[in-house]
């Protein structure tokens, strides 16, 4: 009776130590240290594993583990974070779950919708042409005819999206975040001022390339309040510019000149009474908020100061308007800043 117990336990031992190997081999952490493991649609058994192998200590283990699991028939697009000490069966429930984790992407003020599908592009699996046939769906399903309106509503912040999204999903997302930025209280706002939530964003757009102060945001969103109220043109050169890009977005204008004046465009506002019919850029959401809350006063002229500063004088007199630009322009010819 003894030696059969000693038996079963010299037996039980050997289960242990066998399972304490397999353990260890296959079951224990694997991974070297963080990284991101990417999973393109449509994927292969052998591409996973061609991403996975510098990431791990013994990529056959893995495999091993990977095969009971049937994991080949079963693998699933996305961005998955692998922790420092993950193992392989972590791992392999995480792809087969599609358990991936969200990139947080920052969307910004981009001047064109080509620009912001070009760095979305670079945060997710869809190129910039995705991007633009997203806009494109979107556009079509809401019955836009232009695809400028769709840029009057993105909102520039911080989001939350699988890596792998649809680009139609992506965009429809973006939208949302519009349709709830624009409450009750922003629309009683943006009436306040006679302005439409789009002519709120295309105005907003013009202070944001105005000026890279947000400090004078206010400032200048009263100084085009009091103009569009009066009848004035705007008369801001950023808007000029635009109109230059949208016939050749290669041009570098460091310096608008009289003659740029002159361009025949919905969106040259030394020619065009009123907005252009959307915005220039994706404004932020302090220009925007300037606009439903702009400073009360009596400028209605500006000019960049010189010597970098990025700020600018206001006034209401034409005749100190015109001392600043005198002084603004001498100081471009001293700098060499001819175009």
């Amino acid at each position: 009776m003894k030696k059969i117990v000693k038996i079963i336990a010299v037996i039980a031992i050997v289960c242990i130590v066998i399972a304490g190997f397999v353990y260890v081999k296959y079951m224990s952490g694997n991974v070297k240290q963080d990284s991101v493991l990417y999973i393109p649609t449509n994927a292969t058994y052998t591409q996973v594993l061609d991403s996975l192998k510098n990431k791990v200590e013994d990529i056959e283990s893995f495999k091993t583990v990977a095969s009971k699991m049937d994991l080949e028939a079963t693998i699933k697009a996305g961005r998955y974070e692998l922790k420092s000490g993950d193992g392989n069966l972590n791992i392999i429930r995480k792809i087969k779950a599609g358990n991936q984790d969200e990139v947080k992407l920052a969307i910004l003020n981009y001047a064109d919708l080509p620009a912001f599908a070009k760095k979305v592009s670079k945060k997710l699996e869809m190129d910039s042409a995705d991007v633009m046939k997203g806009i494109q769906a979107v556009a079509q399903e809401r019955q836009v005819n232009d695809l400028e309106a769709i840029k009057a509503m993105i909102i520039p912040n911080t989001y939350n999206f699988y890596w792998n999204v649809q680009p139609k999903d992506f965009i429809e997302k973006l939208l949302k975040e519009y349709d709830a930025f624009w409450t009750d209280e922003r629309k009683n706002l943006a009436k306040k001022q006679n302005l439409s939530p789009l002519q709120v964003t295309t105005l907003a757009s013009i202070i944001q390339k105005e000026s890279s102060k947000e400090d004078e945001y206010k400032r200048i969103a009263g100084l085009y309040l009091n103009r569009l109220n009066k009848g004035i043109k705007l008369q801001s050169d950023p808007t000029v510019i635009y109109a230059k890009k949208k016939i050749d977005n290669n041009t570098v204008i460091k310096r608008v000149l009289n003659k740029d004046l002159a361009i025949d465009s919905d969106y040259n506002t030394y020619k065009v009474v009123g907005l252009p019919p959307y915005p220039i850029c994706i404004p932020s959401i302090a220009a925007i908020e300037a606009v439903l809350e702009p400073e009360n006063h009596s400028f209605i002229y500006m000019c960049a100061q010189t010597n970098y500063t990025g700020h600018h004088d206001f006034t209401e007199s034409y005749v100190e308007h015109e001392a600043n630009a005198v002084k603004y322009r001498k100081w471009l010819d001293s700098e060499g800043i001819k175009r």
